[in-house]
């Protein structure tokens, strides 16, 4: 707040709070307006929705990792969270109290997850940590993934809505073009 607030005694200030991709079309029409370009950030919205409409969904139990030591989530109530429902995933670690839980491998075990999505931000999780997993967690496919994809909103959601389209195509075994 008082870093907010300092900022609003120097120039226009604009703060966000994007828990989905609805909230992230929100921001762009807002922007838009503020802006004086309605028309520009109203035709990219509509360029993401119809690239979002085409994404193949893959009906998968999914934990997206986000930290290690502690281990940490993409929980609910996150633009992340969206992105995974969107794609027809079913995020392990919805429902949970934190936004970005921690949680033990034993308890990540337990949740049942057939696939882990390391992201690449804000930690960048590697080869050695996939090794990890799979050897504490035998059976569960484990895939690095490009964290903007998923986490990234606003003008980047159109190179990521075609992105994530290809990649959930290659989880279904169908070659997408985009």
């Amino acid at each position: 707040r008082e870093m907010v607030e300092a900022l609003q005694a120097i120039a226009p200030t604009y703060v966000t709070n994007v828990e989905s991709i609805e909230d992230a079309h929100s921001m762009l029409g807002q922007l838009g307006e503020l802006l004086d370009v309605a028309p520009q950030a109203t035709a990219l919205s509509a360029a993401i929705q119809s690239t979002w409409a085409d994404t193949p969904t893959r009906a998968t139990r999914v934990a997206y990792l986000i930290w290690r030591e502690p281990w940490m989530a993409a929980g609910d109530r996150t633009y992340i969270h969206s992105v995974l429902n969107h794609l027809g995933f079913d995020n392990v670690f919805a429902g949970r109290e934190a936004r970005y839980p921690t949680f033990s491998l034993g308890e990540l075990r337990a949740l049942a997850p057939e696939r882990i999505l390391l992201s690449s931000e804000p930690f960048a999780f590697s080869q050695v940590d996939v090794d990890r997993l799979a050897a504490d967690l035998p059976g569960v496919s484990i895939d690095l993934v490009d964290g903007e994809l998923f986490c990234w909103y606003g003008a980047r959601m159109l190179p990521s809505a075609k992105a994530l389209s290809a990649y959930v195509g290659t989880l279904l075994g169908k070659s997408l073009t985009v």
